[in-house]
């Protein structure tokens, strides 16, 4: 499916969780791509570890079924916030498949 028009919606939600979520749901049939600075960062579980008994805390963004997040993964940086986001809808699915395999 080829798109003739983009909507784009950008947002600095300074942290705020509960904002990311409201903008994912009410956005999810009106916009394509959501452009978001500041995301949020909040606690997903431990993970097993050598060193720590409770094991190693991993942290995250919030995510919607109805979106895809497309994020830089930088390895060396292990603590490595991330600034923006660029959130799409189900239709760039393909696309984020393509840039997996290269």
């Amino acid at each position: 499916m080829i798109k003739e028009t983009l909507k784009i919606f950008s947002q600095n939600i300074r942290k705020n969780k509960t904002l990311m979520n409201t903008i994912l749901e009410n956005n999810k049939n009106n916009m394509d791509i959501i452009l978001v600075q500041e995301p949020s960062k909040s606690f997903i579980r431990h993970v097993p570890s050598h060193t720590d008994p409770i094991g190693d805390p991993i942290y995250g963004t919030p995510n919607h079924p109805d979106w895809t997040l497309f994020i830089r993964q930088d390895p060396a940086q292990e603590n490595y916030h991330k600034w923006s986001l660029t959130i799409c809808d189900g239709c760039f699915d393909t696309l984020k498949s393509s840039k997996m395999r290269s």
